[in-house]
């Protein structure tokens, strides 16, 4: 979908919005591919702002997203594909895309498979077993001159992440490079506890925005499967819809106006409703001689509660 925007975007000559969507996604895969070809997914995108305060903005927006659902135990890893290039590149590793396939799988093997350089291959030997903080940026960009700029980076991505009250649910991992090659900066997976793929993730693609005739517009985004968050919501037993879930309202038979009557009354005061024939449930409201909580038992009248 963020390629798809990012041309809808450069037609309209749009370089500032704030996007989200819902969308059913296919996806060319091999046959043999255990993930879903086709797929829900929910997401967001930032065309504008600051990188790092935009960058933030979409990693708090994602994890906030999951909490409303009732996933509150998300977190994020992020990496950043310019600082990736530019330390292969710094210490003359050849096969870069041997090398991305080795650290995003953490190989050891594969990364003693494509870097022959030695001194690549202790720096990325180590960052490879490594997850933390800013001190994971300093450890690789020692001997390098260049790298200045990502400190600077992601210190303020960290200082925007502890606003919203996020620091200690990001993470940097170098690993995170992410399949996509539009990401040309900071991107990041999100994880949850009970699923064993990343439920979501995203990055910067200012490249693929200068692509598409758009020159100096940042942008950056997410995207969420909705089908591996209900995945991760029935590993932990989290009712669907917790925070708002609908009332069930029953009705006996011959009383459907008036559970229809009194749906339409809580529904216009922002109460979700549905309406549904009894056939035995033990929870909700039944509407019929009179109005009863099936859990509790108690009756209820226009106006207010009988005991």
């Amino acid at each position: 979908m963020t390629t798809q925007i990012a041309r809808m975007l450069a037609s309209a000559a749009t370089n500032e919005a704030r996007i989200f969507y819902i969308a059913n996604c296919i996806r060319f895969q091999e046959m043999r591919s255990i993930s879903q070809r086709e797929f829900w997914q929910a997401g967001a995108e930032l065309i504008g702002g600051a990188e790092a305060e935009s960058d933030a903005e979409a990693i708090a927006l994602a994890l906030r997203s999951l909490e409303t659902m009732g996933i509150k135990d998300a977190y994020v890893d992020i990496g950043n594909v310019g600082l990736f290039r530019e330390l292969a590149k710094g210490l003359g590793v050849k096969d870069l895309d041997g090398l991305r396939r080795a650290m995003e799988s953490r190989s050891l093997t594969g990364l003693k498979g494509s870097v022959r350089e030695g001194k690549a291959l202790t720096v990325f030997s180590s960052l490879i077993k490594k997850r933390g903080g800013i001190e994971l940026v300093e450890d690789a960009a020692k001997g390098m001159g260049s790298t200045g700029k990502y400190l600077d980076y992601f210190t303020s991505l960290f200082e925007r992440l502890e606003a919203y009250n996020l620091r200690g649910r990001v993470n940097i991992d170098l690993t995170t490079l992410r399949e996509m090659e539009y990401y040309n900066g900071t991107v990041f997976d999100i994880y949850v506890g009970g699923v064993g793929v990343p439920v979501g993730g995203g990055g910067r693609y200012d490249a693929m925005m200068e692509e598409f005739g758009m020159g100096g517009a940042k942008a950056t985004g997410f995207a969420i499967s909705i089908d591996l968050c209900v995945r991760a919501l029935d590993s932990k037993s989290i009712e669907y819809g917790s925070i708002k879930r609908p009332l069930r309202i029953l009705f006996s038979e011959g009383y459907e106006d008036q559970a229809i009557c009194l749906a339409d009354g809580l529904r216009r005061n922002g109460k979700a409703c549905t309406v549904d024939a009894y056939k035995g449930e033990r929870e909700g409201v039944l509407v019929g001689k009179g109005t009863i909580d099936l859990a509790t038992g108690k009756t209820f009248k226009c106006g207010g509660r009988t005991e």
